[in-house]
């Protein structure tokens, strides 16, 4: 028997994975009953308030106080008019925060929320959790987190408060006798709850948290499709979650399933292949040797347009010392990014979106653009751009690169 197992390993093609993976193996879990807000975060715009604005409020308005008013989730093309919100700025203290949560327009003290000082305070120094009530769905909340940025603001008559704006529903799954947490996207403020649609979630390293950074391997936006993870050695997909039983089946998969490229500090990027501007096929591993910034942009992209000058200052003063610059286009039209590339005289390399849609869409799950990674001359992530990393956009690209890249009487050596 050992003998005929040996015989199919080499000859049929199986391996160690094919023979450890048992199909239609289905983990059980549980959904937790509250949502939660996570990070990433976006800005409301708050202007003014006019007088009649401030009647609304249920306290007075004292004259060293400042109110400011705005919509929260306003969105005219999918016809949500927003929920009111107001800052009052009060004397050297936090300020306090008004949401209309029953949108009648009239504000009572229960629509009232104190923001709460932050630890160590960086960018933001203070913090509250607003409960947005659900009318659709399965779950009675929605949770937003509101965070008051430190910066002094920039207009007397306009301030930016920061929120979350994703709301997950998160449960405990056994797999293999480890609790791995995982979640699901539900949307405001339909309360739509769907394992096939939105960001979803795994714990794939084990440490009872999703990190979920849109470059991390631990997060996944499903457009309509069954998102394979990694949770330790299982290979898992979500079968089903149900919002109001709160139960989830997850089902085993092999690991040839498992398309994922996982970015992470210190990984080695594998070799890949696409087609430049020019029509020429490339790889990835041409430019193994050199530091290479590998940017996932779009010309209808305003923060990846205006990331073009830096790129090119940084492209112009370390060529010469081994730093290459490959751009990841994310548009429809090849000609129309062609014709930018002329304009804006861009002259690194740019593969175009036809030969690496898949590349982009299912193996590294790139949904935020800018996203710009470094690899050094080994093909090895240096950096992901992200908090506490290397920085790779600005003026930063430059210091970054001017620490890592070797000078040029190295070269000459």
């Amino acid at each position: 028997m050992k003998r005929f197992i040996l015989s199919l390993m080499i000859f049929g093609g199986l391996n160690a994975n094919t023979l450890s993976f048992t199909q239609n193996v289905e983990y059980l879990g549980k959904l937790n009953s509250e949502l939660v807000a996570e990070r990433p975060v976006t800005s409301i715009e708050l202007k003014k308030a006019l007088p009649d604005q401030i009647a609304t409020l249920p306290v007075p308005v004292a004259k060293s106080e400042q109110v400011f008013g705005g919509r929260l989730f306003n969105n005219p093309r999918k016809e949500i008019a927003g929920l009111s919100v107001f800052l009052i700025e009060r004397p050297n203290t936090l300020p306090v925060l008004f949401v209309d949560l029953d949108e009648n327009g009239k504000l009572t003290d229960s629509e009232r929320f104190a923001f709460s000082p932050i630890e160590n305070p960086q960018d933001e120094d203070g913090q509250v959790l607003v409960k947005l009530p659900l009318k659709k769905g399965d779950f009675k909340f929605f949770p937003v987190r509101f965070f008051h940025p430190k910066k002094k603001p920039e207009k007397d008559d306009t301030r930016y408060v920061n929120h979350t704006f994703l709301g997950y529903a998160q449960g405990v799954v056994d797999i293999q006798g480890r609790k791995t947490l995982v979640q699901y996207q539900v949307n405001y403020p339909s309360g739509e709850l769907n394992a096939t649609k939105g960001y979803i979630g795994v714990d794939t390293n084990g440490d009872a948290r999703i990190d979920n950074n849109f470059v991390s391997y631990e997060l996944a936006y499903a457009k309509d499709e069954t998102v394979v993870f990694r949770a330790g050695s299982a290979y898992v997909s979500t079968k089903s979650v149900d919002g109001a039983s709160g139960k989830i089946v997850l089902k085993s998969h092999p690991v040839a399933d498992y398309q994922r490229i996982e970015l992470e500090i210190g990984s080695e990027l594998n070799d890949f292949q696409f087609t430049d501007f020019d029509g020429n096929e490339r790889r990835l591993s041409e430019f193994r040797g050199k530091y290479l910034l590998l940017e996932f942009w779009g010309t209808w992209c305003g923060p990846c347009v205006g990331e073009i000058p830096n790129f090119k200052e940084a492209y112009a003063k370390y060529k010469a010392r081994g730093f290459e610059i490959l751009g990841m286009d994310e548009d429809e039209s090849v000609e129309k990014v062609k014709k930018f590339l002329t304009e804006k005289e861009i002259t690194w390399t740019n593969a175009t979106t036809p030969s690496i849609k898949d590349l982009t869409a299912k193996r590294f799950r790139i949904t935020a653009f800018p996203t710009t990674i470094l690899l050094d001359p080994q093909g090895k992530i240096v950096s992901l751009g992200r908090k506490n990393q290397l920085p790779l956009r600005g003026k930063e690209l430059l210091e970054t690169l001017e620490k890592l890249l070797p000078t040029q009487q190295k070269i000459a050596q």
